[in-house]
């Protein structure tokens, strides 16, 4: 007779295979159609620079592009895949109002993550790519001219795409544990919580000044707005 920690357990490894098989069919289906993907990518880009002429400098780097190219993006989708597993998995032990509770917030958090990749890629991305593509050394002495590589731009794209959904992924969480929050007491310490937020930034963002007001004025502005439409209690 199976005891309830072995059907736990069942039902957790089923999950778990069940998530491993989803990121193994995203994985060969991104690196099926990987020319496909990678020209949604660098998008932005061609629009910059007005080519699609691109380099390679190692034998072995059209692999790796292809296959962290499919990793970081299958791993972006398992991730929010894994979020409804998990609500999924503890649905037998939530009452309904808690069901309703984690279903609202799938719901917005899918909205808020589609807007979020959105603006990322028809925004953030183009400026960022705008910007290194743009940042050039001027002189008489030397010609530098500048071949775009193809495997450092994506490195870029993602390296940029992991940091801003952390920051994402960090907001929306604050501000739920904010929620239940009395507002007055949030006017009271916002000053600190203004501090934490730098020092995070800080921590993750380029050790420029411009940078990392540049990201930390909107999130303060976002939260002033928050709390002048009254959304906290």
């Amino acid at each position: 007779m199976k005891t309830f920690f072995n059907i736990h357990f069942t039902e957790l490894k089923f999950h778990f295979n069940c998530f491993f098989t989803l990121y193994c069919l995203f994985f060969i289906i991104l690196y099926t159609y990987n020319e496909q993907v990678l020209f949604l990518l660098i998008e932005p880009l061609i629009i910059i620079k007005m080519s699609n002429y691109f380099i390679f400098t190692n034998i072995n780097e059209l692999i790796l592009l292809k296959i962290t190219m499919s990793n970081c993006i299958s791993l972006f989708l398992i991730f929010h895949i894994f979020i409804l597993q998990f609500w999924i998995f503890n649905i037998p032990g939530l009452r309904k109002l808690e069901n309703f509770s984690f279903f609202k917030f799938l719901i917005i958090y899918a909205s808020l993550s589609f807007i979020y990749n959105y603006m990322f890629f028809k925004l953030i991305i183009p400026s960022i790519l705008s910007f290194f593509i743009q940042f050039k050394i001027d002189s008489t002495l030397i010609d530098i001219f500048f071949e775009p590589r193809i495997y450092n731009f994506i490195k870029i794209i993602f390296s940029f795409s992991f940091f801003f959904f952390c920051i994402f992924n960090y907001l929306y969480l604050l501000i739920l544990f904010l929620k239940n929050i009395k507002k007055i007491t949030l006017i009271k310490y916002r000053k600190f919580l203004y501090f934490k937020i730098l020092l995070l930034i800080t921590l993750i963002s380029p050790p420029d000044l411009f940078s990392q007001l540049l990201i930390s004025f909107p999130i303060i502005i976002f939260f002033e707005s928050l709390l002048f439409f009254k959304f906290f209690d």
